[in-house]
């Protein structure tokens, strides 16, 4: 197939609909790691934690969050010293798409408690990893 498209098979469409950790490997090419983070304090804690442990630690991290986590993630990086981008989270799923595209990451993680039309979105939208973390 040509350009950009490519056919969503019924197993990919199923992978949204599961509640356990499972990473999409789709070949991108990347270092950033963008994290789409849930409402809830510690869920987002360990989806922080999950997905920086997987990662290479010279990856950057972008979190996209509506909560104040910014005192938690300022003692992570001091600890780590890893590079960490906190961002409002766009309260609309095609705002967090869009950011997505523009910003490229080759990992994108997830809770797997996130809204089905937010992981569905985001299979279809975007074209880096994607790891849905239980």
């Amino acid at each position: 197939f040509s350009g950009g498209w490519r056919p969503l098979s019924t197993w990919l469409s199923a992978i949204a609909d599961i509640g356990t950790t499972v990473l999409v490997r789709r070949g991108r090419a990347g270092r950033d790691i963008a994290i789409v983070a849930p409402s809830d304090a510690a869920a987002s804690e360990h989806l922080i934690e999950v997905a920086m442990a997987v990662t290479p630690e010279d990856a950057s991290l972008v979190i996209f969050t509506a909560l104040e986590v910014r005192p938690w993630i300022e003692r992570l990086q001091s600890a780590t010293g890893r590079k960490i981008r906190v961002e409002p989270r766009p309260a609309e799923v095609q705002g967090v798409v869009a950011r997505l595209r523009r910003l490229a990451p080759g990992l994108i993680a997830i809770d797997a408690t996130e809204n089905p039309a937010v992981r569905h979105a985001l299979l279809e939208g975007t074209r880096g990893d994607l790891l849905i973390v239980t």
